[in-house]
């Protein structure tokens, strides 16, 4: 085999590493897009609210649901859907969630009655006993209970789990691009010169 057939060959061999390399490096970049769409997915709640409320009809909240079960003095909440309402659209047997202010938490409770002039509406829990709260104090109207995968976005798109996915797709990547991207423009360059030397000898 001449000279020239060994230097075209090497030529060819290089290339063709250097088009998988390269392959590797749109891989990488179609896994940096979906990372954003992921990231952005999950962050529709703080960033885009109505377009998140359109997206899932609705928003989510972590409370207690209707009527449920009292055992030890305890509830279990769970993760719910919610709906926005209007004021004047408000009407007796609706289901509110409404923030408990001794505790904080959000009820699901029943509409008992609606005092206008006082901008309060009379509510229960378990259709005994009832109780006042203000207008501004309701979240929403209850709409339905979240799926599995309801309930794992709501974990995943609240801030701490946000920042934990965050902090995992982009150690993923890094780990991705030092050791399967980064030696590409390395390696083209060292490719050019090394063929640029050989022909400049020939």
């Amino acid at each position: 085999m001449t000279n020239n057939n060994i230097y075209t060959n090497s030529i060819f061999r290089d290339l063709a590493d250097i088009f998988k390399r390269k392959k590797r490096m749109f891989i990488f970049g179609y896994f940096v897009f979906l990372s954003v769409i992921i990231i952005l997915f999950f962050a529709l709640p703080w960033i885009f609210p109505n377009v998140s409320i359109k997206l899932f009809n609705g928003f989510q909240e972590f409370a207690v649901p209707y009527n449920s079960e009292i055992v030890n003095g305890q509830v279990r909440k769970k993760v719910l859907w919610l709906n926005g309402f209007k004021i004047e659209e408000l009407n007796q047997g609706n289901l509110l969630a409404v923030i408990d202010g001794n505790t904080n938490s959000i009820w699901i409770e029943e509409v008992v009655n609606i005092d206008w002039e006082s901008n309060e509406v009379i509510t229960s829990f378990d259709g005994l006993l009832a109780r006042r709260t203000s207008f501004d104090n309701i979240k929403g109207l209850f709409d339905r209970e979240a799926s599995a995968f309801g309930v794992f976005y709501y974990s995943v798109s609240s801030p701490p789990g946000l920042i934990i996915m965050t902090i995992a797709i982009i150690l993923s990547l890094l780990v991705g691009y030092y050791g399967f991207v980064n030696n590409v423009s390395t390696y083209y360059r060292k490719f050019k010169e090394k063929y640029q030397h050989e022909k400049i000898s020939n």
